[in-house]
């Protein structure tokens, strides 16, 4: 019991907690993105509208 209590005051234990805060907001920020760019990218609806784009 009192390993959990002196977990909680050890710095690590909270700067862990927040870098896995800092990369869950990056990935949803990055996944928020891609759902814009999606929809773009298949935006042709022919073979030959995708040749002219390359």
């Amino acid at each position: 019991m009192s390993a959990v209590i002196m977990s909680q005051y050890n710095p690590t234990y909270w700067l862990s907690g927040f870098v896995k805060v800092i990369i869950a907001t990056i990935s949803l920020i990055t996944a928020v993105k891609l759902v814009y760019l999606v929809p773009q990218a298949l935006a042709f609806s022919s073979p030959t509208q995708l040749e002219q784009a390359n």
